[in-house]
């Protein structure tokens, strides 16, 4: 009897410590993608706001300085200059929105979705809509629902060759649906991708949703292309409580 009780005991640490290993696990893969964010940031601020400002001023110098040429070759190799940095102002500011966009911080989930939907419809041709009516939202699951429509929609364009996606979010009291549904090629859900890409894509969908207490589907055939579906409480007071799990 004492040896089954004390192997009751063993199991039930067991199970605690696992428990609490996880959980640990959890809170810390948590913090990481805070820090990830909080660097993007960082570096999409610096790329706008030193380099790029940097590069404004030297175009301004440029255009000044070709004025006064009398040269035609000179004013020619001018106007290359001013050319090469107008692409590198625009590739500067490309990075940093895809690193960060402002107007996630500065206007909401919402408006960096359109927007967001807006600028992949002008670049690569396929019609991107947003069905949404969101409400306020803590910034950490803003974040991952954006960070989420944009690999699905990256994925979908860049592998499933799509041409037409939806995105639609709508909530009730308690939970976020989001969901991201494409007209591309698909795939059959018992193979893998074979590329690496795309697998880490999904990876990465799934785990932000499953970080934050969520859970993430995948529907897909081939010919019939992908929804991707993610739920998310709302209601989890942990967001703001969790210890720092590296403080």
């Amino acid at each position: 009897m004492k040896s089954q009780l004390r192997e009751t005991e063993q199991r039930h640490l067991t199970q605690e410590l696992s428990h609490q290993s996880a959980e640990y696990l959890r809170k810390l893969s948590r913090r990481l993608l805070s820090v990830q964010e909080e660097e993007r940031r960082a570096l999409a601020r610096e790329l706008r706001d030193d380099l790029g400002q940097q590069l404004t001023a030297l175009k301004l110098s440029l255009g000044v300085l070709g004025r006064n040429l009398t040269n035609a070759g000179n004013q020619r190799r001018i106007a290359d200059c001013l050319e090469i940095v107008d692409h590198t102002l625009e590739h500067i500011r490309d990075t940093a929105r895809d690193l960060r966009p402002a107007m996630l911080d500065d206007l909401g989930l919402s408006s960096a979705l359109h927007w967001f939907a807006r600028r992949q419809t002008e670049r690569t041709g396929c019609v991107i809509k947003v069905q949404d009516h969101i409400p306020p939202l803590s910034a950490e699951l803003e974040i991952a629902v954006f960070r989420i429509a944009q690999e699905a929609v990256n994925n979908a364009i860049r592998h499933g060759q799509a041409q037409s996606i939806i995105i639609a979010i709508h909530t009730d009291d308690q939970e976020l649906t989001l969901t991201i549904q494409d007209n591309g090629g698909g795939f059959e859900l018992e193979t893998p991708p074979t590329h690496c890409e795309p697998g880490m894509s999904l990876s990465n969908m799934r785990e932000r949703a499953e970080l934050l207490g969520g859970q993430w589907t995948l529907a897909s055939r081939p010919g019939e292309g992908a929804m991707v579906k993610v739920i998310l409480p709302l209601l989890e007071k942990r967001y703001e409580s969790d210890p720092d799990p590296v403080s």
